[in-house]
């Protein structure tokens, strides 16, 4: 199979996985907000668990995990205890209504998911499992690597802009400030990166 044949091969499976994920996301939970009965099962499975933990187990953000949390809590399904080891990252645990919720919520989805037998056999599904790990992981490498140069790209910008505000405060200099002069080639400014490379060259 070629690269061309691969890239959309690559696009539809794409599609579909986003299209099943939105049906899924609408699916009944007996009330539950999105998401929110994987933080219950996690705290079944586990035990008590802190927001950062949790967030780690589900592959997210901690922010979008705290948001449920707190949403959880007020609708005491869950409730926050001090933690030993951390004072300000205090740990979840499951209330009896909770326990009670999660119970009807998996006799729900052992009923969705044996709607699905017929659809797939086991081979097939954990083929497709194995996919969409192994497209996981480059994904994260790929952003993982990104990661350096957005950095270095952030910090010249903040540079940019702090030179232009001292700037602005003297406008009794026809450069702004000393920084800003030109050099002996007639440069107006030379930004440098941690690396010592100019900006221009990257």
């Amino acid at each position: 199979m070629n690269k061309e044949s691969v890239d959309g091969a690559l696009e539809i499976l794409f599609k579909e996985v986003n299209a099943l994920s939105n049906h899924l996301r609408t699916a009944p939970r007996h009330g539950l907000l999105n998401g929110g009965h994987v933080i219950l099962e996690i705290l079944h499975r586990q035990g008590p668990q802190t927001v950062p933990q949790i967030a780690r187990n589900r592959v997210t953000s901690r922010q979008s995990v705290q948001v449920l949390a707190n949403r959880l809590e007020s609708e005491r399904l869950i409730q926050f205890h001090p933690n030993p080891g951390h004072k300000r990252s205090p740990l979840a645990d499951l209330t009896d209504a909770g326990n009670a919720l999660l119970g009807k919520v998996s006799d729900h989805q052992r009923d969705f998911l044996n709607s699905f037998h017929t659809q797939a056999s086991e081979t097939e599904i954990l083929s497709v499992v194995s996919l969409l790990k192994k497209l996981r992981e480059a994904v994260q490498g790929q952003k993982s690597d990104l990661a350096g140069p957005a950095k270095v790209s952030a910090k010249i910008e903040k540079s940019r802009i702090a030179r232009r505000r001292r700037s602005e405060r003297r406008p009794d200099s026809p450069f702004g400030s000393e920084e800003s002069k030109p050099d002996a080639a007639g440069s107006a400014e030379t930004d440098v990166t941690e690396g010592g490379l100019p900006v221009n060259l990257l």
